[in-house]
């Protein structure tokens, strides 16, 4: 049979268009199954807090957020070219300042400072000019802020800081002032009164130049720059020991900061370098880390540069400069996915440093703050925690008569587990909301360090390996 040739040409073309339709929609089914791009909501800005009068910098007037609750209130803190900022966020949608602490040094030259509390005490560095180690007594609030100790002896200069809890160590990097070093530590155990405990640039041979550090039970990750990661154990930390050099890793730029998992199971890491992305390094073998995974802010290209990753009930919040707000679903490490976003900063990914500087998740209402160099402090509405349970739907399942005690339940986070049980048993944390945070499995009549942890009440449950419940208690943590 002759075959008709514009026939022919016809059928070639609407089965190669069938063929094609196909494939579109199977591309784009994968992506709906996968959350490639459902997963993926903007977050609800409910909002923002900034003073135009402030001095600019060079790369803007804010820095960096932290954030404090105390008596039903919350609190964001912000730093600035002036100093540190205190803001009412208990009404997240009407944000009010109420306090203004001015720095040793300000103006024009300020672009770094940094803050971590321990208890009610605030800790406050900066990094340019004649700057000081500031120590703030928040618990006046909302009414006062009283500085209890403002001194260059330790700290003239400091790029971040870092505080252990667990140990009363302060941790500061980069610093300059009579004292020295790379890294040093402070021992403020008595919160208005630092002491030095060491300052050094060298750890078993290794150098250390940190840019920051994560601290966690007297591990120590560092930043180190263009150097990598170092971990060290500072159980002494008047003597340390090198625990890993981490050298050569994926996308290596300028190691710049990270956050760990309370297991101390996975670390994430920033490179602050131009289209480099987050690692998620497998930690199991502390002494050999590995990278698993990268976290992406977009499907298609990689143009980012981020800044600073915390972690927080299987997720990871992220301030990216000019990308902003980045959250990503991290419970599984090996294959992180991004859900919440917001970015309003219109100037194109070139590389420079300007957008978000820090992010802070850790209030009990579950709201997020987020700063920016140029506009000031962004609050949004918190993620649902529903999915972010084990396997008890709510506080109010907790009821059964606990066959263990804790002790003390009013602790800095260090607690110890009594019980007649002879096995191993499961724990979880929950927080007061009854939203889940953390699990882990250790044998009986044990110490329980949940020092990581921000000031608050908790519920510990314990389960049998069998699943039978061992039942709950409350606790509260006390920086």
């Amino acid at each position: 049979m002759a075959i008709d040739p514009l026939e022919f040409s016809l059928n070639c073309t609407f089965n190669i268009f069938l063929i094609m339709k196909s494939s579109l929609i199977t591309l784009i089914l994968f992506f709906l199954s996968f959350g490639g791009i459902h997963a993926q909501e903007e977050a609800k800005l409910l909002g923002r807090w900034s003073d135009p009068t402030l001095a600019e910098a060079f790369f803007g007037r804010y820095n960096e957020v932290w954030g404090y609750a105390q008596d039903g209130k919350e609190y964001a803190i912000i730093g600035s070219t002036f100093g540190t900022h205190f803001i009412d966020v208990t009404d997240p949608n009407n944000p009010q300042e109420l306090i203004r602490v001015g720095g040793k040094a300000q103006g024009t030259g300020l672009i770094h400072r940094d803050f971590h509390n321990m208890g009610t005490y605030l800790y406050a560095v900066a990094d340019e000019g004649a700057s000081s180690l500031q120590v703030m007594d928040m618990s006046g609030l909302p009414d006062t802020v009283i500085v209890v100790y403002d001194s260059s002896e330790y700290i003239q200069r400091s790029h971040n800081i870092f505080i252990d809890t667990s140990s009363a160590l302060l941790y500061a990097v980069s610093v300059r002032s009579s004292v020295g070093g790379g890294l040093v530590v402070l021992d403020i155990s008595i919160p208005q009164e630092p002491k030095l405990v060491n300052s050094l640039n060298m750890i078993d041979g290794v150098s250390v130049n940190p840019h920051d550090v994560f601290v966690q039970r007297d591990t120590v990750f560092i930043n180190n720059a263009r150097a990598g990661l170092v971990i060290a154990d500072f159980v002494d930390p008047q003597n340390p020991k090198l625990i890993s050099s981490y050298e050569e890793y994926q996308e290596m730029g300028y190691n710049h900061s990270g956050w760990a998992t309370p297991d101390m199971d996975i670390y994430y890491m920033a490179d602050e370098t131009f289209a480099t992305r987050i690692k998620v390094l497998d930690l199991k073998d502390i002494s050999e880390p590995e990278v698993i995974s990268v976290l992406n802010i977009r499907d298609t290209i990689n143009d980012g540069l981020p800044h600073n990753p915390l972690w927080f009930c299987n997720r990871l919040y992220v301030a990216s400069y000019y990308d902003m707000l980045q959250v990503y679903d991290v419970s599984d490490p090996a294959n992180p996915e991004r859900i919440l976003y917001y970015d309003d900063d219109p100037s194109p990914n070139d590389g420079k440093f300007r957008g978000a500087w820090g992010v802070y998740p850790y209030l009990p209402s579950g709201s997020i703050l987020l700063s920016s160099l140029d506009s000031g402090l962004y609050v949004f509405e918190g993620l649902d925690g529903s999915d972010c349970f084990d396997d008890i739907s709510s506080i109010a399942d907790l009821r059964d008569a606990a066959k263990f005690s804790m002790v003390p339940t009013v602790s800095t986070g260090n607690f110890s587990i009594r019980s007649d049980w002879t096995q191993e048993y499961r724990w979880s944390v929950f927080d007061f909301k009854g939203r889940y945070l953390h699990r882990g499995q250790q044998s009986t009549s044990s110490m329980l360090d949940l020092s990581y942890l921000p000031n608050g009440i908790y519920v510990l449950h314990l389960q049998a390996p069998s699943g039978e419940s061992l039942g709950s208690v409350r606790c509260i943590i006390q920086h």
